[in-house]
């Protein structure tokens, strides 16, 4: 197919959509591959900071999983061919042409915008300037790019762009936790965008600082057991083989860490530590009149600090604090209770959110969706999450997250064990469902890392506890 059969076919569903009344702001079509060749080029200033630098080298890296074109990286004042699409990545003298300027947008506010030829994600960076590695053979790449708290709103324009225009998904640091369509075409078209995160401060806590923490606290077994190593093995096979030496590994998956939460569009605003009220347990769902008190706190607060920027700790109590650092605690699924207390944070005002201790994978995926979007509906960030994640396994991974989330969450299975025979047989149909009904490799790898890291756990707890 050619380009320009690639562009015609788009310029007529842009027409269609335009008949069907979707808005009367014009559609431009923007080509970036077509039949695996580079139809676009990445523009940046020469002297470009380096959130704008790591920006252009991250939309290369996915253009290229997408489609195999490699969209070359040039400098603003070199010339473009006179066939080739632009991406004005960050603040360049391209941008200034088109009365776009850095100092204009607020903190960590970017935009997307389409003109003709041409695309524009920019955003208010940190006037940072200096090498950026990316090399996937460089274990300590990480050291080189901009903080997680430094302003890197051209980072946050190009992540948007990816998700909302080429459908890519980030579920996961590991692996298997980036999901790219695959396609040799590839054209994007849409609406300009410009906006900036819903919560100013996105703060998970250590890992920010310590990324290689990050997988410590999301999973249910303790570090120390042999399934953490079995569960690396499951989720970074590749990652193991390139850099068998421990070190190397260890820090190898510091970096993959790292970009994933610059992909979660984390950091922002940090606030002072005397700034941050401390007290509101999100995990505790089934406790109504703990919520209901930690509500009254939290209006307590906002009335003593009025006219003055409120950031809150949300507790996210680790299970093997649940359990008193003994055995085996029932998995505390609590997407909807995120969704509750992130929803009215948003909506009383407050301006950050720093976590102690985190969730599981889809916790953590939803929580860090509703810290940049709280409008956003957790149903559908969930069906989306199962959907691409986990494909023809979809349904009953779905329904059996949704299974254990309600039994941790509904009171009226407090004080009897919440692990009964027959839940947890209703759990392994399920999870024995998934298995048959996965397909690809990825599938059947995604719900084995879900087997081992959280039925196994439940099964060993059972047979401990009962």
């Amino acid at each position: 197919m050619s380009r320009w059969w690639v562009y015609l076919a788009l310029c007529g569903l842009v027409a269609l959509q335009g008949c069907a009344g979707l808005g009367r702001q014009r559609r431009h079509v923007l080509l970036m591959a077509v039949n695996g060749q580079p139809q676009a080029a990445i523009v940046i200033a020469r002297d470009a900071t380096k959130a704008a630098k790591l920006a252009a080298l991250e939309l290369q890296h996915h253009v290229k999983r997408i489609s195999d074109a490699v969209l070359p990286v040039v400098p603003d004042d070199a010339p473009v061919d006179p066939g080739t699409d632009r991406i004005l990545v960050g603040e360049s003298a391209a941008t200034a042409a088109l009365g776009l300027k850095g100092d204009d947008l607020r903190p960590q506010e970017y935009v997307i915008r389409f003109l003709p030829r041409t695309l524009v994600l920019m955003g208010r960076d940190k006037p940072e300037r200096g090498t950026v590695k990316y090399d996937e053979d460089d274990p300590l790449r990480f050291q080189s790019w901009p903080d997680l708290f430094d302003e890197q709103g051209t980072l946050y324009a190009v992540y948007d762009f990816l998700e909302r225009h080429c459908d890519v998904r980030w579920f996961a640091p590991h692996e298997l936790g980036t999901v790219c369509p695959r396609t040799t075409s590839l054209a994007a078209l849409g609406r300009d965008a410009r906006r900036s995160p819903g919560f100013a401060c996105r703060d998970i806590g250590p890992p920010m600082a310590l990324s290689e923490t990050y997988d410590k606290a999301s999973r249910l077994w303790p570090a120390a057991s042999p399934k953490h190593a079995e569960l690396d093995a499951l989720a970074y096979p590749s990652l193991k083989k390139r850099f068998p030496d421990p070190a190397q590994f260890a820090n190898a998956r510091r970096g993959a860490v790292r970009l994933f939460l610059h992909r979660m569009r984390l950091g922002g605003e940090r606030p002072q530590a005397d700034d941050v009220r401390d007290g509101i347990n999100v995990r505790n769902t089934y406790d109504r009149a703990g919520q209901e008190s930690d509500i009254r706190l939290l209006r307590s607060w906002l009335a003593q600090e009025k006219g003055r920027p409120v950031y809150v700790r949300l507790h996210y109590a680790l299970p093997q604090e649940a359990a008193g650092g003994q055995g085996h605690s029932f998995p505390a699924f609590f997407a909807h209770g995120i969704a509750s207390w992130l929803r009215l944070l948003h909506r009383f005002g407050v301006r950050g959110v720093v976590l102690n201790g985190l969730g599981q994978e889809v916790e953590n995926y939803v929580t860090f969706k509703l810290l940049d979007d709280p409008g956003r509906s957790v149903d559908d960030i969930l069906s989306d999450y199962f959907r691409v994640y986990y494909g023809s396994a979809a349904e009953p991974m779905k329904q059996l997250y949704l299974a254990i989330e309600e039994t941790c969450s509904n009171p009226a299975n407090y004080p009897e064990g919440l692990g009964t025979e027959e839940r947890m047989a209703r759990f392994a149909e399920l999870m024995e469902a998934a298995k048959e009904a996965a397909v690809t490799p990825a599938e059947k790898q995604r719900v084995a890392i879900f087997e081992k890291g959280v039925w196994e756990y439940m099964r060993e707890g059972r047979a401990k506890h009962f």
